[in-house]
């Protein structure tokens, strides 16, 4: 997960944040949460804000793929994030949660889909489009670049070219441009060889761990690897192993570019279960979480490309890393 400091409020009230361009609105726990599941979390405090508006929202539940959920009302307030401000700002805060998040390090979660939430009529700005809007930058994009250290960055208003390799960038286009997600095309071979069709559906997710893809097709995916099982030999895991001595080459392709992007063994491999056998990081399970995308591509995908979010031209981009 891609986690990082956002604030909320004047003077700034810092929250530790999950940053998820598969979803769309930006909540932390509020001093209305008294039931016990924020408990050990910051709390955002309305009454310490002078730059808090209320739209006379009305609580609602919010539920993740994985099955969190949380129950938020929304606001307006100054939201910072790496130095830069948007006023006026669409977020929330959340008056209880399931236990999943209480057990998590953050505070809240900073949506970055494509389309903003839909406040009753209307979809609301993003903050990359809030941010381009009020001048505060250029280009309505932001850039991830995943890592277990301190390289990691998320940068609001374009690329950084320190952390890509130029001339190395290529764009897809979304595919539905009245959706909530970054949805695009891929096609995705396994030692060289096309599993689920070319140009399948897929959705470029920062809040999904691993790479997530139909059960059928997860499973041709590790049918075609001699030697590959299901994890625990349970078919209902979802999840599978392969020989850590013959680790599968995974590699995503798009419309619009040349490269076949590889996943590397070190995000491939979640591990060792037995002697001979690893766990891989691509799973089934995407039939109900991805809104009928074919793939979710998650961290474990997000970590081998420099990724870049273009609001403005409805595309993502993919980099190789220096």
């Amino acid at each position: 997960m891609f986690l990082s400091k956002a604030s909320a409020g004047t003077p700034p009230q810092e929250f530790t944040i999950l940053w998820d361009t598969g979803s769309p609105l930006f909540w932390v726990d509020g001093t209305t949460c008294v039931d016990g599941t924020c408990n050990g979390k910051r709390h955002y405090d309305n009454t310490s804000s002078s730059t808090y508006e209320d739209i006379g929202g009305t609580a609602s539940r919010i539920t993740y793929g994985d099955g969190t959920w949380a129950s938020v009302t929304p606001f307006r307030d100054t939201v910072t994030v790496g130095g830069v401000s948007a006023t006026d700002f669409y977020m929330a805060q959340a008056d209880t949660q399931s236990p999943g998040w209480t057990r998590g390090a953050t505070d809240g979660l900073f949506g970055m889909s494509f389309n903003g939430p839909n406040s009753g009529h209307q979809y609301e700005a993003t903050v990359i489009q809030q941010l381009k809007a009020q001048g505060v930058v250029n280009a309505g994009q932001f850039s991830m670049k995943y890592a277990y250290d301190s390289s990691a960055e998320l940068l609001l208003g374009g690329l950084n070219p320190d952390l890509f390799v130029a001339g190395t960038t290529e764009w897809t286009s979304v595919t539905n441009k009245r959706s909530l997600f970054w949805g695009v095309q891929t096609t995705m071979q396994v030692n060289g060889v096309t599993i689920g069709g070319n140009n399948a559906d897929a959705i470029v997710d920062s809040g999904t761990v691993y790479m997530v893809m139909v059960d059928a097709v997860a499973t041709a995916a590790f049918a075609s690897i001699p030697g590959w099982g299901y994890y625990q030999n349970n078919a209902a895991s979802k999840m599978y192993t392969y020989p850590c001595a013959t680790p599968p080459v995974f590699t995503f392709s798009f419309p619009g570019g040349s490269t076949a992007w590889t996943i590397s063994e070190d995000t491939l491999n979640l591990g060792q279960v037995d002697d001979t056998n690893c766990l891989a990081s691509v799973m089934g399970g995407a039939d109900a979480a991805a809104g009928g995308a074919g793939h979710i591509l998650g961290d474990a995908f997000m970590q081998n490309v420099y990724t870049t979010f273009d609001s403005d031209n409805a595309r993502v981009g993919f980099s190789q890393l220096s």
